[in-house]
């Protein structure tokens, strides 16, 4: 269960001490995983960098509850949940490439939960662009090829990944394309066969990242992998654009949330008129994919990824990643090259 501290009256009392984050720092844990420092914190976990001495030594990375988290979840008489355990499981059954693997789960000795995982060396999407610039068309078709084979591994397991998001995806360095995807965090994805899911029946709290949520997600109705096509295109379109699908100036998670349930338009600015030289036919594509009603979308991360291709002349993709996508990518911008360089000069 997520929860909102901000609505919870004694969170004044409750924040952590210095003490508390870094307590960890120079301990082992489960006699293996010798926690070396304060690697990233978010709203529910802190993520530490780490060294497992049982495998040479190799890095990895410990995500721990949150000492503030961890005290709410606690109730009298109820022995909360290990929230880890879920991502642990379909980690367990999914197999891509794409995927970061888990290595283990269990408890601190003062209960707390904690999660060992792969260490990826890579960039997220945000900090990708900040540094080398919007992406180009070798870097978005690489970048929309790899994520939906990721999807569409899920998806045909029965999982939605639900919280698709920037800050979800790493570009790791790579020598067979410019980069290598790696799909983070599947603790808020939900397997759909389950008759109790609620994302089957609807009624489910909405869950999810304002900006990128569906409408139906937004509204806590039934969704499906039509959701994640939804968050896969506002993620692809902030890659390319270098600003939000959701350009809207008041940023607050209500606002989003309002704003994506009215009727305007989605995205908010064309891509065309921030990035001229990029298709046009990416706009409808783009826009296909964000529509509010989800019978307009694309049916798959498949669908989606061919009609992205075929937008910028690239071809279908195959079912699975090839060595040759970065060469079939460049041969066909090298003949689009040759022909303009054909064309007779204007007298």
């Amino acid at each position: 269960e997520r929860l909102d501290l901000k609505r919870t009256p004694a969170n004044n009392e409750l924040k952590a001490t210095a003490e508390e984050q870094d307590q960890l720092c120079g301990t082992l844990i489960d006699g293996d995983f010798l926690v070396r420092r304060l690697f990233a914190q978010g709203s529910e976990s802190r993520v530490y960098l780490a060294r497992q001495k049982s495998v040479g030594d190799r890095d990895v990375v410990v995500k721990v509850i949150d000492p503030v988290v961890w005290r709410l979840l606690k109730q009298p008489g109820k022995a909360p949940e290990n929230p880890y355990l879920r991502e642990a499981r379909l980690t367990a059954i999914l197999t891509h490439s794409s995927l970061a693997q888990i290595f283990r789960t269990g408890e601190l000795d003062d209960g707390r939960p904690y999660l060992a995982m792969e260490y990826v060396k890579g960039l997220t999407i945000g900090a990708f662009v900040r540094k080398h610039g919007n992406l180009d068309i070798p870097q978005a078709a690489s970048l929309v090829h790899q994520l939906t084979d990721a999807l569409d591994c899920l998806h045909k397991n029965d999982v939605l990944f639900r919280d698709l998001k920037p800050e979800h995806v790493l570009l790791e360095p790579w020598t067979l394309a410019p980069f290598r995807v790696r799909l983070l965090d599947l603790g808020h994805a939900q397997v759909t066969y389950q008759s109790d899911s609620p994302t089957r029946h609807g009624h489910a709290e909405p869950l999810g990242t304002p900006g990128y949520m569906s409408p139906e997600a937004a509204e806590g109705r039934a969704h499906d992998e039509r959701s994640d096509v939804f968050s896969l295109a506002a993620l692809v379109y902030e890659a390319l654009a270098g600003q939000p699908a959701l350009n809207i100036p008041n940023r607050h998670p209500e606002a989003l949330i309002e704003y994506v349930l009215s009727d305007g338009p989605l995205p908010t600015t064309p891509l065309s008129e921030l990035r001229p030289q990029l298709p046009s036919q990416l706009d409808s594509v783009l826009a296909r994919a964000m529509e509010r009603n989800p019978r307009k979308r694309p049916d798959t991360a498949l669908d989606f990824c061919n009609e992205f291709l075929a937008a910028l002349d690239l071809g279908a993709p195959r079912v699975r990643p090839r060595r040759g996508l970065l060469a079939r990518i460049r041969n066909r911008l090298a003949r689009r090259k040759t022909k303009s360089a054909r064309r007779p000069l204007a007298e």
